[in-house]
């Protein structure tokens, strides 16, 4: 049978004769009364002490209480509450008894610091709101790069900047930028794929193609990463998100069809779309990766420093091998685009959209790439006299009445 002291966490399956057998006869005594977990937790002897194990087969711990007592589960004495003494000596087989539990990879006393708590629905909604006007904002500076510098050395230099950023963030929060290596191997996923992949793809794509074209296409980043989180994460996906993403995809189609009669692509239209789609399914596979129960458990922006880092020296690789050394465009509006990409385009949006697709889940959270191109559209129209037309206006209008239907549906 399975020790209820342990609360919830049957996926540790801790079998009671294991830990018996482990410990033996000498290792366990009871402590008198039958107190509740979180007192239990309370007493200066037990949750005080790090070389201390809670066990408590008579009562069913909530989940934040379980994962305390999982968590201190590492220390020379043993308590099982019930009818009895207390006992703080070493048990003669405690490391047969650790065996017996899988390593929960938490620090004792406390879950584990990087489950942060939830935020509130205030934060969510301005986390959103911002990281949609600055990536809006972002289309605009990307474009008046494109063609000043190669592409891969803009995006290596703007990661060089956001990495600086996210590095001095993490210090001045006070987190160590030490991770796992099982972190560290996720984070040179998500630094591939996030921020190399996604950006050469698409800094590639204007070329091609025009940002507007490019920021509607980023917009369907939603579908791959409801698709993929269906798959990998077994997400359910709501009758609600479902009808919202159809409106929004009408939406979409016409933003794109009014983009492509503004400014019809020359040359190589398909080259073009096919790096935007590679730029948005790399996206995705960062989405969905910072969504798995691992990633969660990570600390966020330790985690982000390293991706960055890490997409950096892959993007200054890349483009020494494909476009030669580095190229320093002479012009500050170029470096001023540079260090605003950098710091208010990655190190201020990153950490709260990744926050978003780990409290939200990858589909919901990619509902923001609905409405940047709207915003977009709506700073070029106050920066560069872009004129609405019927199409745009509708589609604009059917992209948001998505979004809402959306993120008002139950997950």
């Amino acid at each position: 049978m399975f020790l209820k002291g342990l609360g919830h966490i049957a996926a540790y399956r801790l079998d009671l004769e294991a830990l018996h057998a482990g410990i033996g006869d000498q290792g366990i005594h009871q402590l008198s009364g039958n107190p509740a977990p979180a007192d239990f937790l309370g007493h200066q002897g037990v949750f005080g002490c790090a070389d201390t194990v809670c066990l408590n087969p008579g009562e069913t711990a909530d989940r934040a209480d379980a994962f305390n007592m999982g968590a201190i589960f590492t220390g020379s004495a043993v308590f099982v509450p019930g009818d009895g003494d207390v006992f703080q000596e070493e048990p003669p087989k405690l490391d047969a008894a650790r065996a017996a539990v899988p390593d929960m990879g938490m620090e004792p006393q406390r879950r584990n610091a990087a489950e942060e708590p939830a935020p509130s629905q205030a934060w969510i909604v301005f986390s959103f709101i911002l990281v949609t006007l600055i990536w809006g904002s972002t289309w605009v500076i990307i474009k008046d790069q494109i063609g000043m510098a190669p592409p891969g050395w803009t995006v290596t230099w703007r990661f060089v900047v956001g990495t600086a950023g996210m590095v001095a963030l993490a210090l001045v929060r006070g987190e160590s930028l030490k991770l796992s290596a099982p972190a560290f191997g996720l984070a040179a996923v998500l630094g591939l794929t996030q921020f190399c992949g996604n950006f050469q793809f698409v800094y590639r794509a204007e070329h091609y193609l025009t940002s507007g074209i490019v920021a509607v296409i980023f917009a369907l980043l939603m579908v791959p990463n409801a698709l993929l989180s269906r798959v990998f994460l077994k997400a359910r996906v709501s009758g609600g998100f479902l009808a919202g993403s159809v409106v929004a995809l009408g939406g979409i189609a016409l933003l794109l069809l009014h983009e492509y009669r503004l400014a019809p692509p020359e040359g190589a239209v398909w080259l073009g779309v096919a790096l935007a789609l590679g730029g948005l399914l790399s996206a995705s596979v960062a989405n969905v990766l910072q969504a798995t129960t691992f990633a969660r458990s990570q600390p966020l922006v330790p985690m982000l420093a390293w991706a960055m880092g890490l997409g950096m020296v892959v993007n200054a690789i890349s483009s020494w091998i494909m476009t030669g050394p580095p190229v320093f465009y002479p012009r500050a509006d170029y470096w001023l685009g540079v260090v605003y990409l950098g710091l208010i385009g990655s190190v201020v949006t990153f950490p709260l959209y990744f926050s978003l697709i780990r409290h939200m889940g990858p589909g919901r959270a990619a509902y923001n790439g609905v409405a940047v191109p709207v915003v977009a559209m709506a700073l070029s129209t106050l920066l560069e006299g872009y004129r609405w037309s019927v199409l745009s206006a509708s589609g604009a209008a059917l992209a948001m009445l998505g979004l809402l239907i959306a993120l008002s549906s139950r997950k």
